[in-house]
């Protein structure tokens, strides 16, 4: 039996997946973003799964997950979001992706990749709407286009552009980045600017490709937008008490000594620490469930090791189980609520567990 696991809900992944499809709309197919890990919920049942809901293609962030994932026997389109670049042309060939470029060079490598294979592979021209990371400018698109045109072995198949703050719909920064992706539009079949925050605003409607990420794992990129009360979680993480303690009022609990008991407590152990993905931020801040009640965190967050306050709990023992992430007899912990209490975003919170921890699936 494992110490400490992350439970995933196979089920809550396919329930998030027909609901942003069902608000995209039916003229908009998806690309299920799959990138680092599928989130930390696992590459190749999350891919299995989107591809059993139907989705059109997958989104990864480099070749080495579409070799994964081609390896799993799926045969659908693999978008590489990030962009492809000439030392990786061999294997986007090989692996029959649709390539996202910003660069004449990675074309070209594409292009004689793509070539040698006797195949005509897709490319997807990024364009720097105002995210201020990857892709060309759009009023460098026109010569961009002109350029690929004499290259053999490529055929562009749209644009593709990230917003900046897809979960405030009407900052006047998204506004204007969506006028600037429709002034630009190639009007193609892969056109594809909207993200999980504009899924669930409703901005999909009607546009060629949608490509949740987040929001497939069950988190809005803002908890309070629309939408967001619509999915389900899909990643639980659980350990066991591993020692209870009775420390009387005083008493210094963890390194720095950041708390200290304000009465006689009954302190539990559990085996997970920041070497676990759970973050020393969470110290004094993190909440679990133990027995179906919330408990607190309790001092400093080890590397493997955390206290927290169980009294007043009925017939507490060793062996009993925690839920750190999730939810159980009626109370939650939610990705959200953990990432507030760290200061991050809970894209980081799912991130973090999914790559320092087992993992079971429920299906």
């Amino acid at each position: 039996m494992e110490r400490k696991y992350l439970e995933i809900d196979l089920k809550a992944l396919a329930h998030n997946y027909r609901v942003l499809a069902d608000l995209a709309g039916p003229g908009t197919k998806m690309v299920s973003v799959v990138k680092a890990d599928a989130y930390g919920h696992g590459l190749k049942q999350a891919a299995r799964t989107l591809v059993d809901c139907g989705t059109y293609a997958l989104g990864v962030f480099d070749p080495a997950d579409a070799a994964v994932i081609r390896q799993e026997g799926i045969h659908v389109p693999i978008v590489s979001l990030s962009g492809i670049f000439p030392w990786e042309a061999e294997d986007a060939a090989k692996n029959n992706i649709d390539a996202v470029i910003f660069s004449m060079e990675a074309a070209q490598a594409l292009s004689q990749a793509f070539l040698e294979k006797g195949e005509t592979g897709n490319v997807i021209i990024k364009v720097d709407t105002g995210m201020g990371r990857l892709g060309i400018f759009p009023e460098d698109l026109p010569a961009f286009v002109e350029a690929l045109a004499p290259l053999k072995g490529i055929r562009v198949t749209g644009i593709a552009s990230h917003l900046a703050a897809s979960e405030i719909p009407d900052h006047p920064h998204t506004k204007s980045q969506v006028e600037a992706f429709r002034s630009a539009s190639l009007s193609m079949i892969n056109d594809t600017l909207a993200n999980s925050g504009a899924v669930l605003e409703g901005l999909a409607k009607g546009v060629p490709l949608a490509r949740p990420g987040i929001a497939l794992y069950g988190s809005a990129p803002d908890p309070e937008m629309k939408g967001a009360d619509l999915l389900k979680p899909v990643m639980t993480f659980k350990t066991r008490i591993i020692s209870l303690k009775t420390l009387p009022k005083g008493s210094p609990i963890s390194y720095g000594m950041t708390f200290t008991t304000s009465r006689p407590s009954l302190i539990a152990a559990v085996p997970v620490g920041y070497a676990d993905g759970y973050f020393r931020r969470l110290a004094n801040k993190g909440v679990a469930i133990v027995h179906g009640k919330r408990v607190p965190v309790v001092g400093t967050v080890c590397m493997n090791l955390t206290m927290l306050d169980v009294t007043g709990l009925d017939e507490v023992q060793p062996g009993d189980e925690v839920v750190l992430l999730g939810e159980k007899d009626g109370q939650r912990v939610t990705g959200d609520e953990l990432a507030a209490s760290a200061g991050t975003i809970s894209y980081e919170i799912y991130c973090s567990l999914g790559h320092a921890n087992p993992r079971q699936y429920k299906e």
